[in-house]
C-alpha cells in the first residue's frame, strides 16, 4: 500500500478488535483444553488403568489356581461305581478362568502401549502448534494494542477536526501504511503512534499603519517693509 488507509467508519476497527480478543480467548482455551485432556488421559492410563489391570491379573490368577485345584481334586476321586468322576464342569471353569486371566494380561499390555503412544503424540502436537501458540500469546495481543491506538488516534483526530482545531497530518497515513510497508512477514509489528497536530496559529494581523504626524502650523512670513 503506497499511500494511507481510507477509514470511513472507526466502529468497524472497534468491532474487529473485539473479534480478535474473542478469538484469542476461544483459541487459547481450546489449546489449553486439548493439552490438559491428553495429559489427563496419560495419567489415567499410567495410574488408574495399570493399577486396575495389575490387580485384576493377581485376582484372576488366584481364581485360575483354585479352578485348577478343583479339577485335580475331581480327577483323583472316583465315583461309587469306581469309575473316574466327570470333570467337564471343572474343566469349563478352568478354561474360563484362564481366558479371563489372559484378557487382563492383554489389557495391561495395551494400557502401557497406549500410554507411550499418547505421550509421543502429545510431544508431536506441541511442536506442531508452537507457532500458533506464539501468535496467540504475542502477535495477537500486539495487534489488539495497535488497533486500540489506531482507534484512539482516529477518534481524537476526528474530534479535533470537527472543532476546527486540527489540520491534516501526513503521519496519520504513515500510521496505517507502516504495517503494509513492513512486508507482512507473518508477524504483526507495532505501529508507530501518531500525533494530531493542532492547527497552526494564525499569523498576527498586520499592524495598522501609524498615524501621520499632524502637519506643522504655517508660520506667518515676516515681510520687510520697504521704506518709501
Amino acid at each position: 500500500m503506497a499511500g494511507g488507509a481510507r477509514v470511513e467508519n472507526v466502529e468497524v476497527l472497534g468491532t474487529f478488535r473485539l473479534a480478535l480478543i474473542k478469538f484469542q480467548e476461544i483459541a487459547g482455551s481450546a489449546m489449553g483444553d486439548a493439552e490438559s485432556e491428553a495429559t489427563r488421559t496419560i495419567m489415567w492410563l499410567d495410574n488408574d488403568q495399570q493399577s486396575f489391570w495389575s490387580s485384576q491379573i493377581r485376582s484372576r490368577a488366584e481364581a485360575l489356581s483354585r479352578a485348577q485345584e478343583a479339577l485335580r481334586h475331581k480327577q483323583i476321586f472316583k465315583d461309587s461305581s469306581g469309575r473316574p468322576a466327570s470333570c467337564i464342569e471343572e474343566q469349563k471353569l478352568v478354561a474360563k478362568a484362564q481366558e479371563r486371566l489372559t484378557e487382563a494380561q492383554q489389557k495391561l499390555q495395551l494400557t502401557k502401549r497406549w500410554s507411550k503412544q499418547i505421550q509421543k503424540d502429545l510431544i508431536q502436537y506441541k511442536g506442531q502448534v508452537q507457532r500458533f501458540v506464539t501468535c496467540l500469546m504475542s502477535d495477537i495481543p500486539a495487534a489488539i494494542g495497535n488497533l486500540g491506538a489506531m482507534i484512539h488516534s482516529l477518534q481524537e483526530y476526528a474530534a479535533a477536526g470537527a472543532k476546527g482545531e486540527a489540520t491534516f497530518d501526513p503521519s496519520v497515513a504513515a500510521f496505517f501504511s507502516s504495517e503494509a510497508e513492513g512486508g507482512g512477514g507473518g508477524s504483526m509489528r507495532r505501529a508507530v503512534p501518531t500525533e494530531v497536530r493542532p492547527a497552526e496559529e494564525k499569523a498576527p494581523a498586520e499592524a495598522a499603519p501609524q498615524e501621520s504626524a499632524p502637519p506643522a502650523e504655517n508660520k506667518p512670513v515676516e515681510s520687510n517693509e520697504v521704506s518709501s
